[in-house]
């Protein structure tokens, strides 16, 4: 090895604040070693440079037990010193001096090896400029990595999607049409669709850094292995992969293509300056991954500050790999609420039902942990709404006065009476089953009306069905159609609790008339009567309206399985929520200045120290109502 003969390589300090460092590749090798050589130049328009985009590399067993992503495995000589590089970042290196050799003599800026990534002060100061170094780069060439077996038949079927005349549309939104009439046969190939899966879903495609670099260059190029890609294919590729056969994707997040269409939809954001960016920029870059969990803010603050105003709090974060990762991320946290309230929406996904447990930290209960998966309370439903909905709220002022706190105008709502779990995480048939007589004598205890006396008959469905029916779909014909499901999912319960006995199900059935009836007579116009109930086995024939009714109540179903808000709650006052297994009797529904939705505080020792549980759904005052009411926020908390 070439590390037994030669020293680790010396960075010399870079001569002025605007400097920055480039590579060339040379034409040899030492002992097997590829061969580099570093200029420094002054960073501007007239600088004439290539910006490498790559993923480290998939991490090793005591890498990943650290935290870490990838591990420099490998060496590159330069200048009588060695520099470690990742097993990705030396396979490109390799593959330009036999693959891609009008790139030898190019000037590179590549980060792992321009940057001294061990003087901290240069790191910062250098990752402060990725969005400049990247927008000036003549070109920017993405590297996927090495070509596998796969690659081959891949690119074929990109050459074959590229022939294709369909409208390039994201399959999640739109809808495009059938696969067998774009594709013909090959709308069934196996081969091809993993093939195709596993070019879209490379580590590349992971990587935080990559929504800077992709989102801020001008031109592209793109290669993988020996062969090189036309972003216009893989883009649409990546716009047919959404289309994957819904039996080969565990659920819509695995589909290939996903992840592409992404950045893609954030690109445009970006170089349009739309008004929801910031928020997409937090949801697209948190299921992406980083060497350094402090990269998951570093890696977006390009394009935030580019995407915000010049009076935003948020251009005076700077670049500091001297903060702990628990001070940036709350740093963070304070500048973005201050920026906009209702982004205290975004908050981590439950590791229960999502699986994100990556990167464990001691947070203050605002601050979400960036390596970990963000959801968007109530999905895009609250954040349009309340694009209208709060501008007649006052914005909430955010004071610091203690590290960890965070400041508020806010209003009480209501206590939390009683709970009651709905879902179990995934659709358990059994469980929910077992859990029905609980279920149900909750909700006899349930007073439907507001709290100024209005009746609210479908607050039952509607509490339920949040989360489900998108905000576009909440129209009264839309509810006419799905409000049957309940008493089916009523039905379907019972007689799975009975083991499809008759005689069990109407025993059950009796025993549980009490609570059936006054839910019946109640003003909740979604529930079942008992006699409904009574015939309810006698209509379970495959008749077609039967079959598509229990059809979509199993898709109803699916859909909860994919939500993690499994607790209905209710309220002294008769309010009727739905959060998180995080939420118990005695904490208490807030609303907070510039939020259109509400928050379920904890209280602490202090009687004006909370912390933030979850934020809930509870139904009639998710857009404000409960400020015409009640009037304007007129306590101050401070959130720990």
């Amino acid at each position: 090895m070439a590390s037994d003969t030669f020293a680790r390589y010396q960075w010399p300090s870079l001569r002025n604040p605007k400097a920055i460092r480039l590579l060339k590749i040379l034409d040899q090798e030492l002992g097997g070693v590829p061969c580099c050589s570093l200029t420094e130049i002054e960073l501007d328009l007239q600088a004439n440079y290539i910006a490498l985009s790559y993923s480290c590399g998939s991490p090793g067993k005591e890498a990943t037990e650290r935290g870490v992503i990838a591990e420099a495995c490998k060496q590159i000589f330069c200048e009588n010193g060695i520099i470690p590089v990742t097993q990705n970042l030396s396979d490109f290196l390799r593959d330009v001096r036999r693959f891609h050799r009008h790139l030898l003599g190019e000037f590179i800026w590549i980060d792992a090896v321009c940057i001294d990534q061990d003087n901290l002060n240069e790191r910062a100061a250098q990752v402060q400029m990725m969005g400049d170094i990247y927008m000036h780069a003549k070109s920017v060439v993405i590297w996927l990595g090495r070509a596998e077996q796969t690659t081959q038949l891949a690119l074929e079927f990109m050459a074959v999607i590229e022939q294709k005349d369909f409208p390039l549309v994201d399959a999640r939104i739109d809808s495009p049409p059938p696969l067998g009439e774009i594709l013909g046969p090959l709308a069934d190939s196996d081969d091809h669709w993993n093939a195709l899966k596993l070019m879209l879903q490379r580590t590349w495609f992971s990587r935080t850094w990559v929504l800077l670099e992709f989102c801020l260059a001008v031109q592209f190029s793109l290669l993988c292995g020996k062969f090189e890609v036309s972003i216009d294919k893989l883009t649409k590729a990546a716009s047919l992969g959404l289309r994957f056969p819904a039996s080969r994707a565990r659920e819509i997040i695995d589909l290939p293509g996903s992840r592409m269409m992404d950045i893609l939809n954030l690109k445009k954001g970006v170089e349009e300056r739309s008004p929801g960016n910031l928020l997409n920029i937090l949801l697209y870059s948190s299921s992406s991954t980083a060497t350094d969990p402090k990269d998951m803010v570093y890696g977006i603050l390009g394009m935030i500050k580019r995407s915000i105003s010049d009076a935003s709090p948020l251009q005076s974060l700077d670049v500091s790999y001297r903060l702990s990762t628990a001070e940036l991320y709350t740093q963070f946290t304070r500048l973005l609420v201050s920026e906009d309230p209702r982004l205290l929406l975004c908050q981590n996904h439950d590791p229960q039902v999502r699986g994100y447990a990556k990167f464990q930290l001691e947070l203050p209960s605002w601050v979400p942990n960036y390596s970990n998966g963000l959801n968007l309370a109530h999905g895009d439903f609250a954040f349009k709404l309340s694009n209208d909905a709060a501008k007649g709220l006052s914005p909430s002022p955010v004071v610091m006065r203690r590290p960890d706190g965070l400041v508020l105008n806010a209003q009480k709502i209501d206590v939390i009476e009683d709970t009651v779990v709905i879902y179990n995480g995934m659709y358990e048939g059994n469980w929910i089953a077992r859990t029905l007589p609980d279920i149900l004598r909750f909700l006899c205890a349930f007073k439907p009306v507001y709290f100024d006396g209005q009746p609210r008959s479908q607050a039952l469905w509607l509490t339920l069905a949040s989360g489900i029916i998108k905000a576009d779909l909440r129209t009264t014909a839309a509810l006419e159609r799905c409000r049957p499901l309940f008493g089916l999912w009523v039905g379907e319960c019972l007689l799975t609790l009975a083991g499809n006995d008759l005689g069990t199900y109407f025993r059950i059935l009796m025993d549980l008339r009490g609570p059936i009836e006054t839910l019946a007579h109640s003003e909740m116009d979604c529930f079942p009567g008992l006699t409904i109930l009574v015939n309810f086995p006698n209509v379970r024939t495959p008749q077609r309206d039967v079959t598509l009714a229990r059809q979509k109540f199993r898709n109803m179903m699916t859909e909860l399985s994919n939500i993690s808000r499994p607790v209905l709650f209710r309220t002294r006052e008769g309010l009727l929520g739905k959060g998180t297994k995080k939420v118990r009797k005695g904490d208490e529904v807030w609303l907070i200045a510039g939020m259109p939705t509400p928050v379920v505080l904890r209280k602490t020792d202090n009687e004006n120290h909370f912390n933030k549980i979850d934020i809930a759904y509870v139904h009639g005052i998710m857009q404000g109502e409960f400020i015409d009411q009640k009037g304007l926020y007129t306590e101050e908390i401070e959130l720990i």
